[in-house]
């Protein structure tokens, strides 16, 4: 049996091997195992497949790299990796629209967000810039997909720390602003009819907040979140009408910390370190563990 939820991170400081953690009933994160002969220089976006079965993960290169590599882990055992044809700086953002993977990423030489997708072919379609061509971030996007529709969310470009949004189903919708403001990308869920929005705050405010949406444009009010980060966060679905979140901690330390329905915090793994944001895929309650392997000493 596959894990029903899996954490996903690029190692502390300079080590840029990416690692692995999956959710059990008995113990909520495994011991971490790292994916052999990848890497990252940034943070790592995470999906399941619309079966749930396999976990998909996305992330620019190491070092100089700034391609985007796609991995499928079938049953937790990592498949051949391959390049996709675009690049980035920053973490991208993957999500399935039916059978079809979307992905949403910063430009290298501009700002622009662009978006893309699976053809059906074995192949993608053209990048486009998101929003209309609008959508632009010092930052990558945070991507759902709700009522059919895929919804980017990012914050503003160069200075500008406000947050935005704009849905897409085959045209984009003007995007409207939204009422969080933030230092860095935010991040998206959806689950059973509502859309879960989550950020940290704009300037020297490391405190992590959350809004929700039925459709996309009218928001609750935002409020805190539990935790503190330095980075954004990311969101993931449990089978009820949950989500999870998942960060990396407030300035000076590394430790990966998740919480459910953005209620008490705790960290994930005491070998869960990362200086970027990792990425989270669900959390399902599982009845029967897997041995996820020994853990890392020394990690």
């Amino acid at each position: 049996m596959t894990a029903a939820g899996s954490l996903v991170w690029k190692a502390q400081a300079g080590d840029q091997a990416i690692y692995q953690s999956g959710a059990f009933a008995w113990k909520p994160w495994s011991n971490p195992r790292q994916i052999p002969n990848v890497g990252s220089s940034g943070g790592i976006a995470a999906t399941r497949t619309p079966d749930q079965s396999i976990t998909v993960i996305a992330h620019q290169g190491a070092n100089s790299d700034r391609k985007i590599w796609l991995q499928k882990l079938d049953r937790e055992t990592p498949l051949p990796q391959y390049v996709l044809p675009f690049e980035t700086v920053d973490r991208p953002a993957i999500a399935y629209l039916g059978d079809r993977l979307c992905i949403a990423f910063r430009g290298v030489s501009d700002q622009f967000i662009r978006f893309a997708m699976e053809d059906g072919h074995g192949g993608w379609t053209a990048a486009q810039v998101a929003g209309l061509g609008v959508a632009s971030s010092t930052h990558g996007p945070a991507m759902a997909v709700h009522n059919g529709r895929v919804f980017l969310a990012w914050k503003g470009s160069d200075s500008n720390q406000r947050l935005y949004s704009s849905s897409y189903d085959g045209a984009w919708t003007q995007p409207v602003e939204l009422a969080g403001w933030s230092t860095h990308g935010p991040a998206l869920a959806s689950n059973r009819g509502t859309l879960h929005l989550a950020y940290k705050g704009r300037n020297t405010d490391t405190e992590l907040y959350h809004s929700a949406s039925h459709d996309g444009l009218g928001w609750t009010a935002h409020k805190t979140a539990g935790g503190s980060t330095t980075c954004g966060p990311s969101l993931g679905t449990t089978t009820d009408r949950g989500v999870v979140m998942a960060w990396k901690g407030s300035p000076g330390d590394n430790r990966i910390f998740w919480s459910r329905d953005f209620g008490p915090q705790a960290p994930a793994h005491p070998y869960a370190l990362t200086t970027d944001t990792p990425a989270i895929t669900g959390y399902d309650n599982p009845m029967v563990p897997v041995d996820f392997g020994t853990a890392l000493e020394g990690y």
